[in-house]
């Protein structure tokens, strides 16, 4: 129904543990379910089991991909995709035959690529800026266009220009599409690398490259008629607020916010976690048509980067923590770490299964609902997973490592994962999701920076 947040834009990256590497994260998800043989044959009719996640990945059989200046990874059910600043590059699973690739509009970089939910659309966003003469201000150039995953086919990228904030870097800016509101492309255009300019613009274009409205603030989430956007930032507090289909201010909430950040959508509304007044951190839940405050819940910290997971949970990344949250009833189900537990770098969520790293070199499965460790020694963790494999990124490095072991189909916690490993790791049973994350009505690829 709305998007998640680092449902976003490809812009910082993480390296990728490939197994016993450095790692960080990025990528994408949606409804990645389809579960292929242990064999590369592609089975006549997709599995769409909600357990599909692989619980075992094969180091074996992992494959580099040749594509330089990649900084950014997602997945359908049977595409690997690649961002680079010049080119997109979807390949066919599970055999990495490219299918398609297209090319940023010239003298641009490209900076996101976002998927529907269905994953049956993505939107590609690219930048760049053009220079006037002397002190004259120039202008900001984005490229939006509508692509299909399977095929790469699409539209002719729609081209808008901006005249440049003379408070802002002459460099291009970092767009991240956050969602689709009706017909309308909801983008978010800031300078993270500036040390002396904070503010984000809220940015809604049509896919022919019509502004349709424009806002000072980050925005956060979209759902119902509504898009929700942060206008404060340190130095220069603000408020969290509801804007309409024509960007019309419809309610504020929260005065004082210093920072928010998405934790996660509900039909209900969008969780954010705030700094507000005097430094008091919360995570608040606001209702999409009247903004109204559903509860809140102090918090140690609000800097969080979250990711959607079923039954209407969220998988959050602090500074040195990890935390699962049950957004229905805005309250916190697991936090790690514990006294016996280390809390590990999350790089990707499908469903009930949470991908991360212990230390940089120890790949690990969490159940996001209670926390739990699922596999011991899953083989890897990827940035990237679907029924097929999953991708890492390390350096520069793109690979594809397979899948090699799945959860039964009954999805029973108890029972040992059936099929024969193929890699010399070990891996116990995941827990079956009852359900993928529903409130997202697409994803794109997630921006998580280092810790």
């Amino acid at each position: 129904m709305v998007p998640r947040q680092a449902v976003v834009l490809v812009a910082a990256l993480a390296l990728a543990v490939t197994g016993c590497g450095d790692k960080e994260p990025s990528g994408k998800r949606s409804d990645r379910s389809a579960k292929p043989s242990a064999s590369n044959a592609a089975p006549a009719t997709p599995y769409q089991a909600p357990d599909g996640a692989p619980v075992l990945f094969d180091q074996t059989r992992a494959k580099t991909l040749k594509d330089p200046g990649v900084f950014g990874l997602a997945v359908t059910a049977d595409r690997a995709i690649t961002l680079s600043g010049e080119i997109i590059r979807g390949r066919e699973l599970p055999g990495l035959k490219k299918a398609w690739e297209v090319t940023v509009p010239k003298g641009l970089g490209f900076r996101g690529f976002w998927l529907t939910q269905a994953e049956d659309a993505a939107i590609a966003v690219a930048s760049g800026a053009t220079e006037s003469g002397g002190t004259a201000v120039g202008e900001d150039v984005i490229s939006v266009q509508r692509l299909d995953p399977e095929t790469g086919e699409g539209a002719e990228p729609a081209l808008v220009k901006l005249r440049k904030d003379p408070r802002a870097p002459t460099s291009a800016p970092s767009v991240r599409v956050v969602g689709l509101l009706g017909d309308t492309v909801i983008l978010d255009l800031s300078h993270p690398a500036a040390t002396n300019y904070a503010p984000h613009r809220t940015l809604a274009v049509s896919e022919g490259g019509e502004i349709r409205w424009r806002a000072d603030g980050e925005p956060l989430a979209v759902g119902s008629g509504t898009v929700v956007v942060s206008t404060g930032y340190a130095g220069a507090p603000g408020d969290v607020r509801g804007l309409g289909a024509k960007g019309k201010v419809r309610w504020r909430q929260l005065p004082l916010t210093t920072d928010a950040a998405l934790v996660g959508t509900t039909p209900r509304g969008a969780t954010v976690a705030h700094v507000g007044y005097l430094g008091l951190t919360e995570v608040v839940a606001l209702s999409w048509p009247k903004g109204r405050v559903m509860k809140r819940r102090v918090v140690p910290s609000a800097d969080l980067i979250c990711l959607p997971a079923a039954s209407q949970s969220a998988v959050c990344r602090g500074k040195d923590t990890l935390s699962g949250w049950n957004l229905a009833k805005t309250r916190m189900r697991w936090s790690l770490p514990t006294r016996t537990r280390y809390a590990p770098l999350m790089t990707d969520v499908v469903g009930r299964s949470v991908y991360g790293v212990v230390g940089l070199t120890r790949p690990v499965m969490l159940d996001a609902l209670t926390g739990k460790d699922t596999a011991t020694q899953p083989g890897a963790a990827p940035v990237a997973v679907n029924g097929w494999g999953g991708l890492t990124l390390a350096e520069g490095q793109v690979r594809w490592i397979p899948a090699a072991q799945w959860p039964p189909a009954s999805g029973s916690p108890s029972a040992a994962p059936s099929g024969e490993a193929t890699a010399s790791a070990t891996a116990s049973s995941s827990p079956s999701p009852s359900e993928t994350s529903s409130s997202a009505s697409g994803s794109a690829v997630p921006s998580l920076p280092p810790p």
